[in-house]
């Protein structure tokens, strides 16, 4: 109750219990899953609610994450707190999603990216290296999922047809009256 108190039940329930920071596989089972679901962008969630808050649901993420990896004692407050807001404030890194965020999150503890925290003396640009080789692995899910959205797109179509405005649209033609309608005058008369 003290969390909702703080955050407010629509964040709460919307953001904090959709997304949450432990089970995230029940959540999101891969990358691709990630990328199909519907989820708020890191930049789409700070204007809905705020800035604080969307460095709440951060900073939630990241001392699972640094706990997991056993280095959360040797971390500063300082250093969680500036992973969440250059993560926040990056051109493409506030493009992520909540669900591709915590999909990020459960890769990097599976040493998905080669890097594991030293945990004696962790340095957050490590991290920061893994999400880097995310994003890669990201835009190319995203490539993947657009391509199958594409093909499901095109099924549709063949099945239905397109109709004689889009055909022209598609083949830079200038939109003219259909050759059906020419036909059809033509049995009209008869």
């Amino acid at each position: 109750m003290d969390v909702v108190r703080k955050w407010g039940e629509d964040f709460t329930v919307n953001t904090l219990m959709r997304y949450p920071s432990v089970d995230r596989l029940k959540t999101v089972p891969s990358l691709i899953d990630a990328v199909r679901q519907d989820s708020q962008t890191l930049v789409q969630n700070r204007l809905q609610y705020s800035r604080e808050h969307t460095l709440f649901w951060l900073k939630r993420q990241l001392i699972e994450v640094f706990q997991f990896c056993g280095c959360f004692a040797a971390m500063t407050e300082y250093q969680i707190c500036q992973c969440a807001e250059l993560i926040l404030s990056d051109e493409l890194l506030c493009t992520i999603s909540l669900t591709e965020f915590m999909q990020f999150c459960e890769r990097f503890k599976k040493a998905k990216y080669a890097t594991f925290f030293n945990t004696a003396n962790p340095n957050p640009q490590d991290f920061f290296r893994a999400m880097k080789a995310f994003w890669s692995d990201l835009q190319e899910a995203r490539y993947r999922y657009e391509q199958e959205v594409q093909e499901k797109k095109d099924a549709a179509e063949k099945k239905s047809g397109i109709t004689w405005e889009e055909y022209c649209r598609r083949n830079n033609r200038p939109v003219t009256s259909s050759p059906l309608d020419a036909i059809s005058e033509a049995f009209k008369d008869k």
